[in-house]
């Protein structure tokens, strides 16, 4: 199991010193990051974490700001109780309209948390930078939390 976790952390180690300074990744990247990632996280946490990634290949050229998906991760870990009664869920898919969606169950921590915001406005800034379309976030009724990131195809990185 050690062995394991130290080979996925040097993964993700060498992921974030290629790309920390990087605008743009693909989607196939940043999927193979998120899995090694997930896997740290899992040991961590075990049955109170569950991650669920569905992401159509042909998406896996197409684009988006790299370490987006592992700021919404740390963000659905931070702001969630992780339990093995109830587990938190995230799911990574693709849409057919060009989206990668990611959706957490919320289990709302009791007491508040100090949150400084950075993550979804960090996001957010990356793609007004790129003059790009806007992040959809959406907390609906069912107790979910989703961010939907607009995918750039390849050739389109930046616009006039």
């Amino acid at each position: 199991m050690a062995d394991k976790f130290l080979d996925e952390l040097s993964k993700v180690y060498r992921y974030l010193l290629r790309n920390n300074e990087n605008d743009l990744t693909t989607v196939e990247n940043e999927i193979k990051f998120i899995q090694s990632y997930s896997q740290l996280l899992q040991t961590r946490h075990r049955d109170s974490l569950r991650f669920d990634t569905h992401v159509d290949e042909q998406y896996f050229p197409y684009l988006l700001p790299s370490l987006s998906l592992q700021l919404l991760v740390e963000n659905a870990v931070k702001h969630n109780t992780l339990s093995k009664h109830e587990p938190v869920t995230i799911s990574i898919r693709s849409t057919s309209d060009g989206y990668l969606t990611v959706v957490n169950n919320l289990v709302k921590k009791m007491t508040t948390i100090d949150s400084t915001g950075i993550g979804l406005s960090a996001i957010r800034e990356k793609y007004k930078l790129l003059q790009r379309e806007d992040i959809k976030i959406e907390e609906n009724q069912n107790g979910h939390f989703a961010v939907n990131l607009p995918l750039i195809k390849p050739g389109e990185s930046s616009r006039a």
